[in-house]
């Protein structure tokens, strides 16, 4: 019975996601997500308290409107998603989904689409994913994401499709 209603409740969570694209040009309310998505893991990484001025100063100067994309779920803004489609490829540049909302599979949904798209565009799908963030990484490999490359505070990964 209990698995019974989890499949019902992963159904809805399913059928009921959305990408739409950020239509005002306000980092605010992404970054807001962000901050809340995101904050353990920069600290981690930095090795140093969050700040606020600089964390937003540098959310904005990455900021771009025509990439960025609110993740919905009933209509409601649960993340956001900054894809950005260059050299033969699609980069996840920016991917948070709201702590209330994640462990929903919400992200594995938006994946599952982005996988679709690169595969019918013939593109290669990737992402940098901080290297203090085991749950995305696990989240990501799961996904068929195998690292590539690293970098200072990051893992480049690179979906490897089954065929």
């Amino acid at each position: 019975h209990d698995c019974i209603e989890k499949f019902k409740a992963d159904f809805v969570v399913w059928i009921m996601i959305s990408i739409e694209p950020i239509a005002e040009n306000n980092p605010a309310p992404a970054f807001a997500i962000y901050k809340q998505a995101m904050r353990e893991s920069t600290e981690a990484a930095r090795g140093e308290p969050w700040t606020e001025d600089r964390e937003y100063h540098q959310f904005c100067n990455q900021w771009q409107i025509e990439t960025s994309h609110w993740i919905m779920h009933n209509q409601q803004r649960v993340g956001f998603l900054d894809l950005r489609t260059e050299n033969n490829r699609l980069f996840i540049y920016n991917i948070a989904i709201h702590p209330n909302h994640q462990k929903k599979g919400i992200g594995s949904k938006v994946l599952s689409q982005l996988k679709q798209q690169a595969q019918q565009q013939n593109l290669k799908l990737e992402l940098g994913v901080l290297k203090v963030n085991s749950r995305a990484r696990t989240l990501y490999e799961r996904h068929g994401f195998r690292a590539v490359g690293q970098k200072k505070h990051h893992v480049q990964m690179r979906w490897m499709e089954s065929k």
